[in-house]
């Protein structure tokens, strides 16, 4: 995150606050969509780990 806003406090000469806005949007969409994909990932795991177990039970 650090990185993120260090490029664009770089970038603030060449841009327009709104421009920035929209980046900013964009990369939180994006960090978003990778916290769902990690949650989804750690759900299919926990599943995964029942079913063995269960598995085993049988």
């Amino acid at each position: 995150i650090w990185t993120l806003c260090n490029l664009l406090f770089q970038r603030l000469k060449m841009h327009s606050v709104l421009e920035i806005t929209k980046l900013v949007s964009i990369n939180m969409k994006h960090a978003q969509k990778e916290v769902k994909y990690v949650n989804i990932l750690c759900l299919s795991a926990s599943i995964a780990k029942k079913n063995m177990h269960l598995a085993q039970k049988n």
